[in-house]
């Protein structure tokens, strides 16, 4: 039986001291497919224009069936700030998430 749910990814927190992450899964927990892959993008947030980056992939290693979690953190090498992450996840059977965007305050001490 084909999984037909598209799996679900959440930010973990919106103001961050290291680099921020998202939790991913694929439910519910009975016939789940399994997250394949978390796909995001950074820009740095400027008012008058947000310049994201290229799509960067991260597979789920080992590779997970089920509602098995998927910590996936995402580097930021810039400076102190506010970032835009957009975000979205494919599970095993290729259901894709709508892409969800959320801000961030990278405040590192």
């Amino acid at each position: 039986v084909r999984d037909m749910v598209a799996p679900q990814t959440d930010l973990d927190r919106q103001i961050v001291t290291t680099n921020p992450s998202l939790t991913a899964w694929d439910g519910p927990a009975t016939g789940a497919a399994g997250v394949k892959a978390t796909y995001y993008r950074v820009g740095l947030w400027e008012e008058a224009d947000t310049v994201m980056g290229d799509w960067q992939m991260v597979v789920a290693s080992p590779p997970v069936t089920g509602a098995t979690r998927v910590h996936v953190v995402i580097p930021i090498v810039g400076a102190n700030g506010m970032y835009h992450i957009d975000w979205y996840s494919i599970d095993n059977d290729g259901n894709v998430e709508a892409m969800k965007r959320n801000n961030i305050s990278l405040e590192r001490p």
